[in-house]
């Protein structure tokens, strides 16, 4: 599973166009290179928390509702 978030950390008022646009752009090159795999996408809209984790790895995150559903 992967997440991609759009318009964090800088604002962009075309965030959820962005989304749409890349999740086509995802489904046309699977559907290209692979032909016989199905993929879902899924996309929600709303606030999270974002931040780093880790005291020697550091990763970046996202929580929350939005996150989560």
């Amino acid at each position: 599973m992967y997440m991609a978030v759009s318009g964090c950390p800088k604002p962009n008022e075309n965030h959820a166009t962005c989304c749409i646009q890349f999740a086509f752009a995802i489904l046309r090159k699977i559907n290209e290179s692979f032909p016989s795999v199905s993929v879902s996408i899924g996309i929600n809209s709303g606030s999270f928390v974002a931040g780093i984790v880790g005291h020697v790895k550091f990763c970046y995150d996202t929580f929350g509702d939005t996150v989560n559903l």
